[in-house]
């Protein structure tokens, strides 16, 4: 099950108290860096950082609804749908 977001006095109305990131970072390693320095395209240098374990926005964002840290409307609105 899914966190929804339901607002209250407390929260504003908006379903979430705070703030939390979602976090996507991309370790430079030989095969990243080869691409960049060919000017490979941004879908290649992507595919190969997934490739070495870089875990996407979206599959941070995911994992944060898992948790019941945010809600799936969140992460579309932030990561795209």
């Amino acid at each position: 099950p899914a966190f929804k977001a339901v607002g209250c006095g407390r929260c504003s109305g908006t379903g979430y108290k705070g703030r939390i990131g979602l976090y996507e970072v991309m370790v430079v390693n030989e095969e990243i860096r080869s691409l960049v320095m060919r000017e490979g395209s941004g879908d290649a240098i992507a595919a190969a950082a997934v490739g070495a374990g870089m875990q996407t926005l979206r599959d941070d964002g995911l994992a944060k609804v898992r948790a019941g840290v945010t809600s799936l409307a969140e992460v579309a609105r932030v990561a795209g749908s």
